[in-house]
């Protein structure tokens, strides 16, 4: 039997979504410093600080299979274990992009091929999913060349180290004609025995 390279419909409008681990305190509290130092001394705009998450994918879907997108995430989530994330310093792309490193990002690299073997279930007849390669925590995006500059080389002279438990992944949503995005579900790491491929849930 032949399975569908897609479920979406033609001609339907999609959702945006969003999935990612949000880091906890205490480094989250850093993590939001740190934002507000780059807002207010360097004067980024709003749409040029990112959430301080570590992002998973991003992709588009029609409504009505949402219901479907989130059991096989939930399934991900239940049997995917706690695990820790470590940072160390900054990185930089070239002239654009700023973000915190994640020294050991076998974990999260793991939770990314999970949702990948899923990405049937996050394509539209327009567009494909985005799944994060290279885990790490954004701060600022979208700079023009003299704020790359200034930023970097306030970055490149501190520090920052520490890690938290990532235990759960988040789910967000911005509907076509909203301006902002919404918390859909928060989906906890179980560490349980968990068959995805038959959907099932083994006590």
């Amino acid at each position: 039997m032949n399975v569908p390279e897609q479920l979406a419909l033609p001609g339907f409008p999609a959702n945006q979504y969003m999935v990612f681990i949000r880091p906890v305190e205490p480094i989250e509290h850093r993590i939001k410093k740190l934002k507000m130092h780059l807002k207010q001394d360097f004067g980024l705009q709003n749409g040029q600080l990112m959430g301080g998450y570590i992002l998973l994918a991003r992709f588009s879907q029609q409504e009505g299979l949402e219901r479907m997108v989130l059991d096989r995430l939930r399934l991900i989530s239940m049997g995917m274990a706690p695990f820790r994330v470590q940072f160390s310093g900054f990185f930089s792309i070239p002239d654009h992009s700023v973000g915190i490193r994640i020294a050991n990002p076998a974990g999260v690299s793991m939770l990314v091929k999970s949702l990948q073997q899923e990405q049937r279930l996050m394509k539209t007849p327009l567009t494909k999913p985005y799944f994060n390669a290279y885990p790490a925590v954004c701060l600022a995006s979208r700079l023009d060349a003299g704020q790359y500059k200034s930023i970097w080389n306030d970055l490149k002279h501190r520090q920052f180290n520490g890690s938290c438990i990532a235990g759960s992944l988040v789910v967000i949503r911005k509907r076509p004609n909203d301006k902002q995005w919404i918390i859909v579900e928060e989906m906890a790491f179980q560490n349980l025995p968990v068959n995805t491929r038959q959907g099932v849930l083994f006590a």
